[in-house]
């Protein structure tokens, strides 16, 4: 058999082909659309604004549902510890919700890595607390709404501003600001928005 004919028939058969070394796939994602020109209108459109603590994450194979090029996205299991925003679903302080995000790594039985990351947007830690903006997921869960302005790292006293949002005129520029004049901020956007 020649080898032209033997790699045809592990293409067709699916049969790995041992005799090469596996390759690595690595994509960069940024498919998120551009958010909102400042934090009221974001806070409006989000479905979900809450306070968070992350519990688990998971790296999985990308839902066939879930829209975009990335082959693997990261599960964030959190637990709202201030709802800030949107009651839909049953969310309520001190529940579980799933984020998911289109980026991970993921190693398939053949040995191939595949990557996707959004350099932009906040990786979300075990442990860790944030304020998130989230839409819904056709397929359930949510997901962060405009991408990285979607999730704020809480450190320390303060939060970490997402390039992205920075020109918005709370931030002025800013790549961190007072934990509790953000949290005022949004809290008083809540009260503004009953």
């Amino acid at each position: 058999m020649t080898h032209h004919l033997a790699l045809f028939l592990m293409a067709v058969l699916q049969v790995p082909n041992t005799a090469q070394q596996p390759s690595d796939g690595y994509m960069t994602v940024t498919d998120y659309k551009a958010p909102p020109p400042s934090l009221e209108q974001t806070f409006v459109v989000a479905a979900i604004v809450a306070r968070v603590a992350s519990v688990h994450e998971l790296v999985r194979q990308k839902t066939p549902a879930r829209e975009g090029p990335s082959p693997v996205e990261t599960v964030y299991t959190v637990r709202i510890i201030e709802l800030l925003k949107g009651s839909e679903r049953g969310v309520t302080q001190n529940t579980t919700i799933e984020i998911t995000v289109p980026v991970g790594t993921l190693v398939d039985p053949q040995g191939r890595r595949q990557t996707a990351n959004a350099p932009a947007l906040a990786k979300i830690t075990p442990g860790n607390e944030y304020v998130v903006f989230l839409e819904p997921l056709p397929d359930g869960g949510y997901g962060p709404a405009y991408g990285s302005a979607g999730i704020f790292p809480l450190v320390g006293n303060s939060v970490s501003v997402p390039e992205t949002v920075r020109r918005w005129s709370v931030f002025a520029g800013q790549e961190n600001v007072s934990r509790a004049g953000f949290l005022t901020e949004l809290r008083r956007l809540r009260t503004q928005s009953k």
